[in-house]
C-alpha cells in the first residue's frame, strides 16, 4: 500500500531544510494510524500538504485522505472527528474563596489566590483621616497577606504613638517606613509546580528486554533477495533499479540499527510490531516489482506502509541509493534522515495513542528524531526543523492545529478539520498561509513537554492517548494522566515558557526559528486561493490599541483553544513591581507576567485568571515585560472561537513596547 507524502526534518544540528524524498509529491501529509492506515490530513494536497524545501505548501498532491485506525486511505476526506464538546468540570478553579486578607485574587489550579487567607479584614485600610495607630511612612506595615496599607488594619498593623497621615505623612514612631504614598503589595515570583503523577513510558516496562528478531517476515510476493542484520531487514524484487547493490542496502540497514538502537535502547521507545513479534523491521524497495506497488523502477519517493499486518519503510531506488558511498546526489544526507523518519513512522503506527492526532503523527515523530541527534551529537542544538517556526512566532494558533492560521482567521484543526475545500473541477483550494500551513511539523511543543514533563513523556502519549486520539484532551482524561487541572496548567506554562524560549537545550534553537522569520510576511499561499488576507508581519507580539490605560488586542490575532497572546510592556524607571489588571471576557483563560533579566533567566509572575496580575522585578533585562495572555482549554470543538479580554496597565507599567522590537533576544 502506498501512502501519501511526507515532508521531513532532518539534522537539527546540521540545520537542514525539510525537503522530501525526491519525486514525493508536496501535499497529502498523510500519517501512520495503525497497521497499514494512514490518517490524511484530509484528503488531495492536504491542508497546507506541509510546507516544502522552500517554506511554500503544495495544492496537490498524493490522496491522504480519512482513516480509521489501521484503515485504508481514501482520498478526500477529513479525518478525525471534532473531539466532541467541552465536558462539565473543565473550568479553571476559581482559586478557593479568598480569606479576608488582600490576597483574594483568583488564583489557577484551584488554588488559593496569592495571600487569599490571610489578613483579619481583608483589604487593609486606608488608614483613616486621623494620626494612625502604628501606621507607616510606606503604607503601614502590611498585614500577613493583606496589601500594604496605609495604617489600617491589616493584621501586622501595630499600635504605634504618631502614625502618619493618609496621605503618606512621615512615619509615627512605631512606623517602619519613611512616608512614601501607598501602593499594592506585590506578590512573589512564581515556581512552577511538579506535575504529578509522573507522566513517562519505558517500553521495557510493558514489554521487558526485547531479544533481537531472528526471522525475514517475507510476507510479500516476488521476493528476489534480501539482505538482514540485527533489528532490520531490506527486501528487493527481480526489477530493481541497476543502480541499487550491497553498497547502498549494508550501510543503510547499518544507520537503521544504529539510529533505532538509540531510540530504543537509551530513549526507552519501544521497536515496531514487526520486530516484537520476532521479525526483522522491514525496509521494502518499491518499483522492483514486490507485491507492494506496480510501479516502474525509475519512480521515486518514499513512505511508510504496512504488508504482512506490520508497518514497513517502503522507499524507491533513490533515497536507498543515497546510503551508497558512490552517490553523488546533492539531498543525499537529508535523504537518509527522511527514511530514518518513516522508520519512526513504523514505531508510532505500532503504538495505540494519537489516532486523532494527526498533527502530532508528524510533529512528534520530527522532534523524536531531534532528540535523538542532539543528545547523542552532546551538542546543544541551534536549530530546528523550519516548519516549528509556526508556533514560534504565531503563539495565538492552537498547540493541536493542523495547517495553522486558516484565511478567515479561524485554525485547522487536529487532523485538518475545517481545512479542505474544492472547487468544481475537484482541484483543491488554498485555504492555509504559507509557513504557517505546514505548523503540524512543528516540534516546539513535544519539545517543552521533553522540558517540562520528561523526556519520556511523548512515549507515554503515544502509549496512552486512545480515548479521545488526541494530545491535551487524554491527558486530560486517561486513567493515570495529568487530570483537568493540571492539563491547564501545563498549557500554561508552556505558553509562559515561549516568551523567552526557556526550553532548557532547545532555547537557542527557539528562538532562532523567530529570528529567521522575523516580520516574515505571512499571507495566502498559493492561488486558487479560499480568500485573500491581509499580510501579516511576523511577530510573537500581539498588537493593541490603547483607551487611557487600557489595552485592547486585535480581533485577528486573537488566541484560539490553547493559544496564547504576548504584550510587550515597558516598566518604569526603579520599578520594583509590574502590575496589571487581567479582564478577560473568553472563557478559561490566564495572565502571567514574564520577564528576562540581565542574565537571560526568566522569571514567572502567578498566573492568574481575572483581576489583578503582577510581578515582583530586578534587573530586567530593556525594562521590558511580556503580559502573557492564554486559553488553556484543551479540547478541540470546531477551530472558530476566539478568546477575548483587556488588560489595564497598573504599577510600575508605563506604557505598551514596540511590538517589532525582539525582546525575546
Amino acid at each position: 500500500m502506498r501512502h501519501s507524502t511526507k515532508w521531513f526534518r532532518y539534522s537539527a544540528l546540521l540545520g537542514l531544510a525539510l525537503v522530501p524524498i525526491a519525486g514525493c509529491d508536496s501535499g497529502g501529509a498523510g500519517v501512520a494510524t495503525g497497521t497499514g492506515g494512514k490518517s490524511g490530513s484530509g484528503g488531495k494536497g492536504t491542508a497546507g500538504g506541509s510546507s516544502g524545501s522552500g517554506g511554500s505548501t503544495s495544492t496537490s498532491g498524493s490522496s491522504g485522505g480519512a482513516s480509521s485506525a489501521g484503515g485504508s486511505s481514501a482520498s478526500g476526506g477529513n479525518s478525525g472527528g471534532s473531539g466532541g464538546s467541552s465536558g462539565a468540570g473543565s473550568s479553571i478553579g476559581s482559586g478557593g474563596s479568598s480569606g479576608s486578607g488582600s490576597g483574594g485574587k483568583t488564583g489557577v489550579d484551584g488554588s488559593a489566590g496569592a495571600g487569599g487567607s490571610a489578613g483579619s479584614g481583608g483589604k487593609t485600610g486606608s488608614g483613616g483621616t486621623g494620626v494612625g495607630s502604628g501606621g507607616s511612612g510606606t503604607g503601614g506595615i502590611s498585614g500577613s497577606g493583606g496589601k500594604i496599607g496605609s495604617g489600617g488594619s491589616g493584621t501586622g498593623g501595630g499600635t504605634g504613638t504618631g502614625g502618619g497621615t493618609s496621605t503618606g505623612g512621615s512615619s509615627g514612631t512605631g512606623g517602619s517606613g519613611a512616608g512614601g504614598t501607598t501602593g499594592p503589595a506585590c506578590e512573589v515570583e512564581y515556581t512552577w509546580p511538579t506535575y504529578s503523577p509522573t507522566i513517562a513510558y519505558d517500553y521495557v516496562d510493558e514489554f521487558g528486554t526485547l531479544a533481537a528478531p531472528t526471522k525475514e517476515s517475507k510476507d510479500c510476493s516476488n521476493i528476489a533477495g534480501s539482505y538482514h542484520k540485527d533489528w532490520w531487514a531490506f527486501y528487493y524484487g527481480a526489477n530493481k533499479n541497476a543502480v541499487v547493490s550491497s553498497a547502498a542496502w549494508i550501510p543503510m540497514v547499518d544507520r537503521f540499527n544504529t539510529d533505532f538502537g538509540y531510540i530504543s535502547d537509551t530513549l526507552r521507545w519501544p521497536r515496531d510490531a514487526r520486530a516484537r513479534a520476532g521479525y526483522y523491521s522491514a525496509i521494502y524497495l518499491y518499483g522492483s516489482g514486490l507485491c507492494t506497488d506496480s510501479a516502474a523502477n525509475t519512480e521515486q519517493g518514499g513512505w511508510q506502509s504496512s504488508v504482512g499486518g506490520y508497518p514497513m519503510v517502503l522507499a524507491s531506488y533513490y533515497p536507498v541509493y543515497s546510503f551508497d558511498p558512490a552517490c553523488t546526489y546533492n539531498d543525499k544526507v537529508s535523504q537518509q534522515g527522511a527514511m530514518i523518519h518513516e522508520g519512526i513512522h513504523c514505531i508510532l503506527a505500532s503504538m495505540p495513542g494519537c489516532k486523532n492526532a494527526c498533527w502530532f503523527q508528524e510533529g512528534g515523530n520530527t522532534s523524536l528524531q531531534a532528540l535523538m541527534e542532539g543528545k547523542r551529537s552532546g551538542k546543544t542544538p541551534t536549530s530546528m526543523g523550519f516548519l516549528s517556526a509556526g508556533a514560534a512566532v504565531a503563539p495565538f494558533m492552537p498547540i493541536e492545529c493542523y495547517s495553522g492560521w486558516l484565511q478567515d482567521d479561524s485554525f485547522g484543526g487536529p487532523c485538518a478539520e475545517r481545512v479542505n475545500m474544492y472547487d468544481s473541477s475537484g482541484k483543491q483550494i488554498c485555504t492555509w498561509r504559507n509557513l504557517l500551513g505546514g505548523n503540524q511539523y512543528g516540534e516546539t511543543f513535544p519539545h517543552a513537554m521533553e522540558v517540562i514533563l520528561g523526556e519520556k513523556a511523548l512515549a507515554w502519549i503515544w502509549r496512552n492517548a486512545s480515548k479521545s486520539g488526541r494530545v491535551l484532551q487524554d491527558l486530560a482524561e486517561v486513567t493515570n494522566g495529568l487530570g483537568a487541572t493540571q492539563t491547564r496548567r501545563l498549557i500554561t506554562e508552556y505558553r509562559a515558557r515561549q516568551a523567552f524560549g526557556d526550553f532548557g537545550m532547545w532555547q537557542t534553537a527557539y528562538k532562532n526559528l523567530i529570528n529567521d522569520n522575523w516580520k516574515l510576511a505571512i499571507k495566502a499561499e498559493s492561488s486558487p486561493s479560499w480568500m485573500t488576507p491581509a499580510v501579516w508581519n511576523a511577530t510573537p507580539y500581539v498588537s493593541t490599541t490603547v483607551s487611557g490605560s487600557t489595552l485592547t488586542p486585535e480581533t485577528r490575532t486573537l488566541p484560539g483553544w490553547s493559544g496564547a497572546n504576548q504584550i510587550p510592556l515597558t516598566i518604569s524607571a526603579g520599578a520594583a513591581c509590574a502590575t496589571v489588571t487581567f479582564t478577560p471576557t473568553g472563557k478559561n483563560m490566564t495572565c502571567q507576567l514574564v520577564y528576562q533579566d540581565s542574565t537571560g533567566k526568566s522569571h514567572y509572575g502567578n498566573p492568574v485568571s481575572s483581576g489583578e496580575c503582577s510581578v515582583p522585578t530586578t534587573g530586567v533585562k530593556n525594562n521590558v515585560v511580556i503580559a502573557v495572555i492564554s486559553n488553556n482549554d484543551y479540547i478541540f470543538v470546531d477551530g472558530t472561537t476566539k478568546y477575548a479580554y483587556t488588560i489595564t496597565l497598573g504599577t510600575g507599567v508605563s506604557g505598551k513596547a514596540d511590538i517589532y522590537t525582539q525582546w525575546y533576544k
